[in-house]
């Protein structure tokens, strides 16, 4: 079951501030769409005021757009580019399914196609310096300007540095998937040591020079790595100058070592498993990486 997210802003609006076509923000009002945000992304829906098709039912269509950068787009901080007019498409599109259950002639569909929009509303202007943020503004518009209880100002808090890791965590995974292409694509790759690894997905040696791992966790005072072969069978390595202050946590994750690594091997017997071990280590040992994978796909079964 979607988990809802209360956010009071009204489709035509989202539609505006993505700089969708003026005539079918007004054909999505006309038939009273509704907008439902939800951890998934958000939700065209067909309403009770609706004219719908004799026969045609409810219609729910969704819009894969993440809260972290739903945020971006009501604050008016996510700049123009590919990625924006992606979603602006992903939105139409899922407007354009919903008024197909109606009974409207013909749906507004000007310049769709080449991704031209005449007469886009201007992008948001930076409030002056005396009104509040645009970070600000958007958190009020999902929160309420109601006094606020502690537990009010906490989830605020908790929110506003969700979104930085969501739009942040985008980020690194977008530039780690280029980088596991680049690694993970071209034989023979120029292997170094794990302590000198730079990169997400860089091929590392382990104790053997002839080994490879593949870094999936990067900080400034440790570095973790994996070696996955299509035996199921999972090598996790672990190099830096900050071994000694991690110590405790690479040892409850079931690593040993000394000072030069901690490392554990494993017959995991499935890729189930398999995950499951590696993600043990990521993320349940409390270490705050700088950078982490999370997608290892390239990388299964090409250990050696």
């Amino acid at each position: 079951m979607a988990l809802m997210i209360e956010i009071n802003v009204p489709l035509g609006e989202l539609m505006a501030k993505l700089g969708c076509n003026p005539s079918l923000i007004t054909a999505a009002n006309s038939q009273v769409l509704e907008v439902e945000y939800v951890l998934e992304g958000v939700k065209i829906k067909t309403t009770a005021g609706s004219q719908l098709k004799v026969g045609a039912n409810h219609a729910v269509y969704l819009a894969p757009i993440k809260l972290g950068v739903l945020a971006q787009i009501l604050n008016g901080s996510m700049p123009s580019g590919a990625a924006k007019e992606l979603l602006r498409i992903k939105l139409m599109q899922a407007v354009k399914d919903a008024l197909a259950h109606t009974n409207m002639a013909a749906i507004p569909d000007p310049n769709f196609i080449s991704g031209q929009v005449k007469n886009a509303p201007p992008p948001p202007q930076d409030p002056p310096s005396n009104q509040p943020s645009a970070d600000k503004a958007a958190l009020d518009k999902i929160f309420g300007k109601k006094p606020e209880s502690a537990a009010a100002a906490a989830a605020k808090a908790a929110l506003a540095s969700n979104i930085a890791f969501n739009v942040a965590a985008a980020k690194a995974d977008e530039e780690a998937a280029v980088e596991m292409n680049e690694y993970t694509t071209v034989p023979g790759a120029i292997k170094c040591k794990l302590s000198d690894a730079k990169k997400l997905f860089q091929p590392v040696m382990g104790s053997d020079p002839k080994s490879t791992y593949f870094c999936v966790a990067l900080s400034n005072d440790i570095k973790i790595a994996v070696r996955i072969k299509t035996n199921q069978k999972v090598s996790i390595r672990a190099e830096g100058i900050g071994l000694s202050i991690h110590k405790t946590a690479l040892l409850a994750a079931g690593l040993n070592g000394d000072t030069g690594h901690y490392s554990v091997h494993l017959g995991c017997g499935s890729d189930d498993l398999a995950r499951k071990a590696v993600g043990a280590v990521l993320f349940g040992t409390g270490i705050k990486f700088d950078q982490v994978a999370t997608d290892l796909s390239g990388i299964w079964g090409k250990g050696q």
